[in-house]
């Protein structure tokens, strides 16, 4: 039979991790199958982790509600779950020399506009779950930027979320760095930190395309190369954002940091589809397959992939195309680092959308749905 198409990926340089919000219980065995079956290397989960993910019994949401609000109840049964997951791949953690293996878990998205607060509750959750194998997600924004630096300085493993432009990638790439020139210059050990950055190419097309196809509506004389555009951006950006990311890693600078043991940032591929459902399976992660990069993938994309994805390594084809496109979509007004900041945005309003949502879905008189 032909090899399952996610175990080449490996020999390819990329390990993929799953998208909890489109899977069941993190405790009823999926998870464990997709490790020993496909190679799985972690859990991407977010601030507003899906209840379905829990593995609390019914009595330990009930007692739970007793005691605390929703934000407490929710924060109680995601860091068990994330615990739980964490042992899960605990044993590819250390296998990999802590390159595999790796749980997600986000800072509240209420703290977003404040580094302060982020960097306090991210230090706080750090220290609650105890998990050498997890990494904290950073939303990528103004004030985050600070906190980020100040995390990996106080040996925060971070990942760095909402990312979707080469701009913001610079400035993250940039305060990782600082943060470990930081822990060196305190004689403290770098060794064993992580980090990741994390690129959203579907929700860069959907934008993209959007605008796109505002101008083929108005029926321009540039109608045919809008057309030709179209569902071409997201994958140019992140294969100038991988040529950019491996440039940076290549300073004097990088290597210092590395020489000393510190690990060097991974690039990952998060949302790896769009709202077009023609593009909804296999376009995306067959298209940013390289060395050194992760790829969340949602459940049906994973098994999607599996069944019928081409495993082979794209990442670093096509620059010059991919330069011709973002220069083609400078010619027709559409200014790419405007859209990622207008795409931040809205990824910090789903964000906290979700959350309140499941805040909501866990409201004392709403647990009765646990029991």
């Amino acid at each position: 039979m032909p090899q399952n198409p996610l175990l080449q990926l490996r020999s390819l340089g990329q390990r993929i991790w799953l998208d909890p919000g489109w899977s069941p219980s993190i405790t009823d065995g999926t998870l464990r199958r997709l490790i020993e079956a496909d190679d799985l290397a972690g859990l991407n989960a977010g601030p507003a982790l899906p209840a379905r993910a829990f593995p609390a019994e019914p009595g330990q949401a009930g007692a739970a509600a007793g005691q605390a609000g929703p934000a407490e109840i929710h924060e109680q049964l995601a860091v068990a779950g994330i615990r739980a997951a964490a042992e899960l791949f605990r044993p590819a953690f250390e296998s990999s020399g802590g390159s595999d293996g790796l749980v997600n878990l986000g800072v509240s998205p209420r703290l977003a506009g404040d580094a302060d607060a982020t960097v306090n509750e991210a230090l706080r959750l750090w220290r609650l779950v105890d998990r050498p194998n997890v990494l904290i997600k950073v939303p990528a924004t103004a004030a985050g930027l600070p906190a980020i630096e100040r995390l990996v300085a106080a040996g925060v493993n971070v990942n760095v979320t909402l990312l979707f432009g080469l701009r913001r990638q610079r400035q993250v790439l940039a305060r990782i760095l600082a943060g470990l020139q930081q822990r060196c210059r305190a004689g403290r050990p770098v060794a064993g930190g992580l980090s990741v950055t994390s690129l959203h190419p579907g929700r860069i097309d959907s934008r993209v395309d959007a605008l796109l196809d505002r101008l083929l509506e108005t029926g321009n004389t540039t109608g045919g190369l809008a057309r030709r555009l179209c569902g071409h951006a997201a994958i140019a950006i992140a294969r100038l954002a991988y040529r950019d990311w491996r440039a940076q890693l290549s300073d004097p600078r990088w290597t210092e940091v590395t020489g000393r043991g510190a690990l060097a940032p991974r690039l990952h591929w998060d949302t790896t589809f769009s709202g077009d459902p023609a593009r909804f399976q296999v376009r995306y992660v067959e298209a940013l397959i390289g060395p050194d990069t992760l790829c969340t993938l949602p459940l049906p994309t994973l098994e999607a992939f599996r069944d019928h994805g081409r495993a082979a390594a794209r990442l670093a084809e096509g620059l010059d195309a991919a330069e011709e496109v973002v220069d083609a979509l400078g010619v027709l007004g559409i200014d790419l680092d405007e859209v990622a900041l207008e795409l931040e945005q809205e990824g910090l309003a789903r964000s906290a959308a979700d959350y309140e949502h499941a805040l909501g879905s866990l409201a004392p008189e709403r647990l009765v749905a646990y029991g």
